[in-house]
């Protein structure tokens, strides 16, 4: 449980614990027991899981609040489904978005590498841009975060 605590509230929760024990143990020495000192951190560990739960709720509560928002700004699937003729199109076009960008990607990048095809200097950077967009996208930030030593090296050069 206490792994738990630590993640959830990046270790304060036990060192809060640990030091108001021992701040409580150097007050009182004499009069605690080896009871009334476990007695003690269960009651701090309990205040502060109550605290790191209300913090969840309050997470989740803005989480819920800003999916709701956007979902009234900027409409649902659902809301194209009731669009007779464009409502299916645009559900398709919708849906083939990340397949287009990725495959254009690939079929770009298998020009850049392969074929005696010369992009110039304004291509060859737009076509890295969309990569590092496009596969940003797919693989994620952290993705992006490993390479960038190797793309601050490849843009220092050129």
């Amino acid at each position: 449980m206490s792994k738990l605590i630590d993640f959830i509230s990046g270790g304060l929760g036990s060192e809060l614990v640990k030091g108001v024990a021992g701040f409580i143990k150097g007050q009182f020495p004499d009069k605690l027991s080896e009871a009334d000192q476990l007695a003690i951190q269960i009651k701090m560990t309990e205040l502060t899981n109550q605290q790191i739960n209300k913090a969840s709720q309050i997470a989740h509560a803005e989480t819920a609040e800003f999916n709701a928002r956007i979902k009234d700004m900027e409409g649902t699937a659902a809301d194209l489904k009731a669009i007779p003729i464009l409502g299916p199109f645009m559900l398709f076009l919708r849906g083939s978005q990340r397949p287009v960008w990725s495959m254009g990607t690939l079929y770009f990048d298998y020009l850049w590498f392969t074929s005696g095809t010369s992009f110039d200097e304004q291509q060859n950077t737009a076509l890295i841009v969309v990569n590092s967009l496009v596969l940003g996208f797919l693989f994620g930030e952290r993705a992006l975060k490993n390479l960038e030593p190797m793309i601050v090296k490849v843009f220092s050069k050129s």
